[in-house]
């Protein structure tokens, strides 16, 4: 059974703002904070490769580490290199999320331009300590600073974050409250195959 969200098919991306919220937390290298796998981020390369070929200007969100993973939580200046190793075209990164200089940064994008903003478990509202304790509505993460700042600068949110999408965070669930929301493509296979499991185990494969 296929799922019933709405994909990229659903919106032209032509000349507009897109935020793309992916999973690319990696194993660390804590002797060189380098990256030691890079399978999340290979697999989320079609989907930007995708969105910044049909014209968007892509602002990525992601996250490293946790506050129950302290020793990953780093920031993301080496998945942005290896970003621009695998798509072979420069992905921008700056060292905020929700501030002026990521507001700045955001502005000055151009179609088909790529940007990386800093982790988003360096705010508070996202980690898991503060999400297992502090019950948010979808609302209410709306309203989050993340969201309140960053929303009103896109046209779209493209989740692809699918190993992150049980988390009520609001990087994954408020944005979708302010934006029109799609899955990405490697989303909408995963949770396709999760369908056929629950629906048709003996089925699926």
């Amino acid at each position: 059974m296929k799922s019933e969200i709405l994909t990229l098919d659903d919106f032209d991306f032509r000349d507009k703002t897109v935020i793309l919220r992916l999973d690319i937390n990696s194993p660390i290298d804590h002797q060189t904070g380098g990256l030691t796998n890079d399978y999340r981020i290979r697999k989320s390369v079609p989907t930007i490769r995708e969105l910044s070929n049909a014209g968007a200007r892509l602002v990525m969100l992601a996250h490293q580490g946790d506050t129950e993973d302290y020793h990953n939580l780093i920031d993301l200046t080496p998945h942005a290199e290896r970003l621009s190793e695998l798509l072979r075209q420069p992905v921008g990164f700056v060292d905020d999320i929700a501030g002026p200089a990521a507001i700045k940064q955001i502005k000055a994008l151009q179609a088909g331009e790529l940007l990386l903003l800093n982790n988003v478990r360096y705010l508070t509202e996202e980690v898991s300590t503060f999400v297992n304790f502090v019950k948010l509505t979808p609302e209410q993460m709306g309203q989050t600073r993340l969201v309140r700042n960053l929303a009103p600068l896109a046209h779209y949110y493209v989740c692809e974050a699918f190993a992150a999408a049980h988390r009520s965070a609001p990087s994954l669930i408020g944005f979708a409250e302010r934006l029109p929301a799609a899955g990405g493509r490697l989303f909408v296979k995963e949770l396709n195959v999760l369908t056929g499991l629950k629906e048709s185990p003996a089925s699926t494969y």
